[in-house]
């Protein structure tokens, strides 16, 4: 049965000797803490090895501070960016569900706040500073408005915030038709900051639990 949480699992492990948890406990809350491979974990503990008894050192059940590095942009790419917002008439953000990484950021609200046009997001964020604006658009694509799907679509120059770019996302790679639309991509996962061909900004935030 608990094969069944593998598939949707990040981490999955089955203990079948107890000291097996020596290594699978801290294994489960690194992915649980990591900022680009978080997820569910699975830690499943079968009765019988529950009636086992093993003398786990003391040190194990110390206090442990997992403390994981901010990662910070170049400052090239960074100047860059800016000379991008700067000359853009038509720019668009677009915020995914990765935006509570963000949402305290001063400097996220600063962003918001001085993109004159609108925002848009995807459907897994609700509470980014961006939507609680004046320049809010809201939903882009088929369960969008009219007004975001038009920002989408004539904007010259698209920021991500730690969005996917599922094919809701982009309508399928339609969303966005201006001929000459640049990305920006701010996300912690490689794979999704270099979407579209974009500028990548690899960026997170310190964290501590």
């Amino acid at each position: 049965m608990n094969d069944c949480f593998k598939p949707v699992s990040r981490y999955w492990d089955r203990i079948e000797r107890p000291e097996q948890i020596l290594t699978s406990l801290p294994d489960a809350v690194r992915v649980l803490t990591s900022q680009a491979d978080t997820g569910a974990v699975v830690v499943s503990l079968p009765q019988d090895v529950q009636a086992e008894a093993f003398e786990y050192p003391s040190r194990f059940f110390e206090k442990r501070v997992w403390t994981i590095p901010r990662q910070r942009c170049d400052r090239d790419l960074l100047v860059l960016a800016a000379q991008w917002i700067r000359s853009s008439k038509k720019p668009l953000i677009v915020a995914g569900g990765g935006g509570d990484l963000l949402r305290r950021h001063r400097a996220t609200g600063a962003l918001c706040r001085a993109i004159p046009h609108s925002g848009g997001r995807d459907p897994g964020w609700k509470g980014f500073p961006v939507f609680r604006s004046p320049a809010k658009s809201g939903r882009h694509r088929v369960t969008g408005t009219p007004g975001a799907n038009i920002c989408a679509r004539e904007a010259d120059l698209v920021i991500a915030l730690v969005t996917r770019y599922s094919d809701f996302t982009t309508a399928s790679k339609t969303a966005f038709q201006n001929p000459n639309v640049r990305f920006i991509n701010i996300n912690v996962t490689e794979l999704d900051a270099y979407k579209h061909s974009a500028l990548a900004s690899r960026r997170g935030r310190s964290h501590r639990s």
